[in-house]
């Protein structure tokens, strides 16, 4: 069964641009190298909280994406969760912004429905047990051009950790990121059928299955870097005086 819609990635950047009225938006965050701006996820509170700030690199827990990420379904219809993010990145004065990072893990379970170990009991229609996490972040105004980044995962029964990145080289003085997200979870019965049952509308049974799926410690890593200093005019005639000297001393000497 196909858990992801078809409009996923058709309208991913545009939808996070176009909704930014939608939610909330957290006022500028001052951080070592750059400030975020007009962050939005379209809830109520900003979906982020500072884990640290350093010189060079910054970490950022997405705390809606965290904590909203959960699917479970047992039996039942289909749970699904989207989640779409962007912000706006602009590097400080003496600092290009040079890459990102996005990591995290995923847990996920399934379990088909079992027929009971009795010979009273008669196979049916196996039931089905599916789950699936994507993600997608991109960059708009980042120079040069960087295509977005994609990670898939299908049915997955346990735990796996995930990492997107990305660096810009000489680095960007302004960008946007844009995350979206999708898990979604689909279980359906195992049905059997009871020969000793005395009445047949009881001869159905059904077992239930599950599926579930989440996300969690999910960090956004911004990653800056000083800009090197251009030296004055005068510091480079002061150079060159002294390289024009040393080369008169050894021409003396020879």
């Amino acid at each position: 069964m196909q858990l992801l819609p078809k409009h996923f990635a058709s309208t991913l950047f545009a939808s996070l641009l176009l909704s930014a009225a939608a939610g909330a938006q957290a006022e500028s965050v001052v951080l070592n190298g750059f400030s975020i701006n007009n962050f939005n996820d379209g809830y109520s509170q900003p979906g982020f909280s500072v884990l640290s700030s350093t010189a060079g690199v910054t970490t950022l827990a997405l705390d809606t994406l965290r904590t909203r990420s959960n699917v479970l379904s047992g039996g039942l219809p289909a749970d699904n969760f989207e989640y779409g993010m962007s912000m706006s990145l602009l590097a400080q004065s003496g600092y290009k912004i040079i890459g990102y990072s996005l990591s995290g893990g995923l847990g996920g379970k399934l379990a088909v429905g079992a027929v009971p170990n009795d010979p009273r009991y008669l196979p049916g229609t196996p039931g089905t047990a599916n789950n699936q996490a994507r993600l997608n972040i991109q960059t708009a105004n980042a120079t040069p051009h960087h295509d977005p980044l994609s990670y898939v995962k299908d049915n997955l029964n346990g735990t796996q950790t995930f990492e997107l990145s990305d660096h810009f080289g000489a680095g960007s003085d302004a960008l946007t990121l844009a995350l979206n997200s999708f898990v979604g979870s689909n279980a359906t019965y195992t049905y059997y059928y009871d020969q000793n049952a005395l009445d047949p509308w009881d001869r159905e049974q059904k077992s239930p299955s599950l599926a579930s799926l989440n996300i969690f410690n999910s960090v956004l890593t911004i990653y800056t870097a000083p800009l090197s200093p251009v030296p004055e005019p005068g510091t480079w005639m002061m150079l060159s005086l002294g390289l024009l000297s040393l080369a008169l001393l050894k021409r003396k000497q020879a």
